[in-house]
């Protein structure tokens, strides 16, 4: 096994909108389906790609990991990053996995993993796919254009998304939605029911069984898609506060979401008002958390909180936390079952994942 030849005949775009690391993964991978990079060859190094391409370690580090989740590559200790032979398994099909924003999250990565396993034990290729919310400009669906000339099997568009339904519908490509959609899109296969907002009517029930006067909310400024418990709790009687935090997205917007929600919880404490606080994103959680846990244990104990969750990612507390929870597992298998149903020629049958209401002990105290 030698070091392919002519191992850099590709540039990266600083102007794209596509992460470097995607963009270099992609070519990577158009360079082995069309076999300048053949199986058995050692891809040239992390510091090598670094220095041809003018970019830090991270870059080719985040591009080989990509490559190796969906198996182009693998990654033998003191040899180097071998590709692997395209042959080596029979794959029925492609399936294209489109994910709204410039990266994932911690439910999209698992919910995403689950079903790549499930799908390549069945003998399909999963790749996934960024697009920027609200993208409209040919340069910023560049990447999804790319993904889309190598024509998949089936599209899965997670949450939804008007602009890149109309690209899979001009290009006649199969595609589900995996959103909180009333009815089927135009086009589409049919909607997996994603009910983001689904634990809210167990949320206000518990507010109203504990006698509840006020919920203040601290969440984002125009958050696209965030869960507002706002009209249900006011059909209640419920009083609702509401807290902004304005975050610039860029590099290290989540650290700057959770010390912004740090400074606000701390504020909002200082009122000493008696309410019961919601937190709609685990990060803003996380920074609001830290400042009750300043408080003392004592003290913390009698703020009355619920937040949202990831199961498997719940915000770190010294008592079990109230929450609106969802399961990254158990939503995966169950799309992936579905769509598998769907691939095996038996139709896409209808199933709904969402959120769930655990009562933890920071409503109860």
């Amino acid at each position: 096994m030698e070091n392919a030849r002519n191992p850099f005949p590709f540039t990266l775009d600083r102007s794209s909108d596509v992460k470097l690391s995607v963009q270099m993964a992609n070519s990577i991978k158009r360079l082995i389906v069309g076999g300048a990079y053949a199986a058995g060859d050692i891809l040239p190094t992390l510091h090598e790609f670094a220095q041809a391409l003018g970019v830090s370690l991270r870059v080719p580090r985040e591009a080989f990991e990509i490559l190796e989740k969906e198996c182009y590559v693998f990654s033998r200790p003191r040899v180097g990053c071998e590709v692997l032979s395209r042959n080596d398994k029979v794959w029925y099909g492609n399936v294209l996995f489109i994910l709204p924003g410039d990266e994932g999250s911690y439910y999209a990565d698992v919910f995403i993993g689950v079903i790549r396993r499930t799908l390549s034990r069945e003998g399909y290729r999963l790749e996934k796919t960024t697009v920027p919310v609200g993208a409209t400009s040919v340069g910023s669906t560049e990447e999804l254009e790319a993904a889309l000339s190598v024509r998949p099997t089936l599209a899965i568009v997670l949450y939804g998304s008007p602009e890149v339904e109309r690209t899979l519908r001009a290009k006649s490509v199969p595609f589900v939605t995996v959103a909180d959609y009333a009815v089927k899109r135009k086009g589409s296969l049919g909607n997996i029911g994603l009910g983001r907002g689904r634990a809210l009517d167990g949320f206000v029930g518990e507010c109203v069984r504990r006698n509840v006067r006020e919920v203040t909310i601290l969440g984002f400024s125009g958050k696209e898609g965030e869960v507002d418990p706002s009209s249900l709790l006011a059909a209640k009687g419920i009083a609702v506060r509401r807290h902004e935090l304005a975050v610039e997205h860029g590099e290290g917007f989540l650290m700057d979401v959770q010390r912004a929600a740090y400074q606000k919880m701390k504020a909002l404490l200082a009122e000493g008002r008696e309410t019961v606080y919601f937190f709609p994103d685990d990060f803003i959680a996380m920074g609001a958390l830290h400042a009750i846990s300043l408080l003392g244990e004592e003290k913390a104990r009698s703020i009355k909180f619920v937040t949202w969750a990831n199961k498997g990612f719940t915000p770190l507390y010294f008592l079990d936390p109230t929450r609106l929870e969802m399961d990254p597992v158990t939503h995966g298998a169950t799309v992936a079952d579905a769509i598998i149903t769907y691939l095996k020629g038996k139709g896409l049958p209808h199933v709904e994942i969402g959120s769930t209401f655990v009562s933890g002990e920071t409503l109860s105290i």
